[in-house]
């Protein structure tokens, strides 16, 4: 469930950043940090809000680690996504299983089970969309979950050869969901390249992207998910009443 809802989160900010303004308090004082260098998290999630409006898809190899005080498992596969909410997490290890979303609906395929999870993605709970693909929804689902903020003033820095911007989220109130989120985001292209997550029960998670390519022609066929006969199926399985 947290490695879906890692997923989600990422989903969600693809369609959030494009109406995303954040506003933070700056507390520092401006005249010890030189102007011309000076670079304010606003000003990056403007690009990086530019960058994500332009964008009709989006195509990249993931990987995915999840981290508990006891185990370690990696996941590995493609990630495919398309105007309009379109989603598909096709993995290569497990081999066979999939995560599909066609704006409406998310399927998870679990392909040694034979099982689907169908998850509505306009469900409702006391009035409101859980899992709204809503540009707004996907902003008032997160962001405002969460304080944000560079991580350190020397902005941007090296991690593993690359120049990334990193942002910081804090959850505001506990949740019993993730309460510390890590964006890598790449200082040229400002691209999501990773994302790392804490949750309160002490589970590590790491979403992580190479070979990202941009407005790609991908078949619609790609966001639609057959339920076979074989198959058994679980409605909503990511909410409850």
């Amino acid at each position: 469930i947290d490695t879906i809802f890692l997923i989600i989160v990422f989903f969600h900010m693809l369609k959030a950043l494009r109406v995303f303004i954040v506003l933070i308090v700056f507390i520092e004082t401006v005249a010890i940090i030189p102007t011309a260098d000076f670079v304010h998290p606003l000003d990056i999630v403007k690009e990086m809000k530019a960058k994500f409006k332009s964008m009709k898809s989006y195509q990249a190899e993931f990987k995915i680690v999840v981290k508990s005080k006891k185990s370690s498992k990696i996941s590995s596969g493609t990630a495919y996504y398309k105007e309009g909410g379109l989603l598909n997490f096709t993995f290569s290890k497990p081999s066979g299983d999939t995560i599909i979303s066609n704006g409406r609906q998310m399927w998870v395929y679990i392909s040694k089970l034979k099982t689907v999870g169908i998850q509505d993605l306009k469900y409702k709970k006391a009035g409101k969309s859980i899992y709204n693909t809503a540009s707004y929804d996907g902003l008032v689902s997160l962001f405002t979950r969460y304080h944000y903020k560079f991580e350190g003033n020397s902005q941007p820095r090296d991690f593993n050869g690359q120049n990334f911007y990193i942002l910081k989220l804090n959850e505001k109130e506990a949740s019993g969901g993730f309460s510390e989120l890590t964006l890598y985001v790449d200082a040229n292209s400002k691209l999501i390249h990773r994302i790392e997550a804490q949750s309160e029960s002490g589970r590590n998670l790491l979403l992580q992207f190479s070979s990202i390519q941009m407005n790609e022609n991908i078949s619609s066929s790609k966001f639609r998910f057959k339920v076979e006969s074989y198959m058994k199926s679980i409605r909503n399985p990511l909410t409850t009443e």
